[in-house]
């Protein structure tokens, strides 16, 4: 399992999920309501925002990540209210004070590895960027110095391995437990369909090609089958002659099911014996020689065949699981002061009944 892959996704990517997932539901928006990307607050970028144990989170760096998160909202069509900008600043601070305190605790014990492992990720940055100039225009685009990214890479590794290195000491999976799981899930298991694997030797035709083309093509085909038949290798010859990327596995095009393939080379495939021959196949691609090298029946998936993706999906729900409750264990052991000051939403201008009088009416005249 790809550990990197689960952290990021929930000390980085769920920072945008958590933002949006608060305004999933916005307020109904009225008339003295507009849509805004301001800031929520007025604080000025030097103000300390929060405190954990006595570290200050400065509002210029809340206000940088909120900058980017609106951006990245504005891209995606999605609008923003007063009360949700509050919201958005507190869930970004928020997230914000997790990472510090994790952040915290892994600086008792930093990886003996982390100044490698940081030299490692500048230069894939650098890489990405297209080299060392066009990385240093980068940062000063974004008006940031190699200094600080040095220290953000830094910090983002010792949260990353932090919250690893507990999760993997505390979570653990039985084949016990893998087996419970299947036995009571089978419905979930549907059945693997018949395939059959099988190598070919492809000469393609244009689909404009011209007669003469296709005579030629087809003399190549029929005389690659010549070859085989006659005792030459039929990986030796796919390697010489077909046009399929298989060639350099000697046409071997692994196992597939019926549907995996058009239905002419399907066709052919699933009522071939194994180790014959075909005859020359024609596709909307080319010509095809097809070998099959072995078959599965359908059967019912068993536990060994899903015994290593159980253990994935088991131990990642297990590990985020962990991961929360370890967080939120550091976050509740802390001393966070928040100083963020509450923003002030504007009421819905209402407007005052307006009273009609209505003027007698008069008894009818006999």
């Amino acid at each position: 399992m790809n550990h990197r892959l689960l952290f990021v996704s929930l000390l980085a990517c769920g920072l945008v999920a958590q933002v949006r997932g608060a305004e999933s539901t916005p307020a109904t928006p009225t008339a003295a309501t507009p849509i805004t990307a301001t800031a929520a607050t007025t604080h000025k970028p030097g103000d300390i925002v929060a405190r954990v144990n006595g570290s200050e989170i400065k509002f210029k760096d809340l206000d940088a990540i909120c900058k980017a998160v609106r951006s990245d909202m504005a891209r995606s069509k999605h609008g923003g209210l007063p009360q949700q900008e509050e919201q958005l600043e507190r869930n970004i601070l928020e997230r914000m004070i997790m990472q510090e305190v994790i952040l915290q605790e892994g600086k008792k014990q930093l990886p003996s590895d982390l100044d490698t492992k940081v030299q490692q990720q500048l230069e894939e940055f650098k890489k990405q960027a297209g080299g060392e100039e066009e990385f240093a225009a980068k940062l000063s685009e974004q008006g940031l110095s190699k200094e600080e990214v040095v220290r953000q890479i830094r910090d983002s590794i010792v949260i990353e391995q932090t919250v690893e290195k507990y999760v993997e000491a505390q979570v653990k999976i039985t084949p016990e437990e893998v087996k419970d799981f299947y036995e009571k899930n089978l419905s979930k298991f549907p059945p693997v369909p018949e395939t059959v694997r099988a190598s070919h030797i492809l000469v393609s035709v244009p689909a404009d090609a011209s007669e003469d083309i296709k005579k030629a093509q087809k003399a190549k085909i029929e005389a690659a089958r010549t070859l085989v038949k006659g005792g030459e290798p039929f990986a030796d010859v796919a390697k010489k002659v077909s046009d399929c990327r298989s060639k350099a596995r000697g046409g071997d095009l692994g196992f597939f099911s019926r549907e995996q393939m058009v239905p002419a080379f399907s066709d052919v495939a699933f009522s071939l014996p194994t180790n014959q021959l075909s005859e020359v196949v024609t596709t909307q691609v080319g010509y095809h020689i097809i070998l099959v090298t072995a078959k599965k029946e359908a059967h019912k998936q068993t536990l060994e065949d899903v015994r290593e993706k159980l253990q994935d999906y088991l131990r990642m729900a297990k590990s985020s699981q962990a991961a929360q409750q370890y967080v939120k264990n550091l976050r509740e052991k802390a001393k966070v002061e928040i100083l963020l000051e509450p923003v002030a939403v504007p009421a819905p201008v209402t407007k005052p009944a307006t009273t009609v009088e209505t003027p007698p009416v008069a008894a009818p005249k006999k």
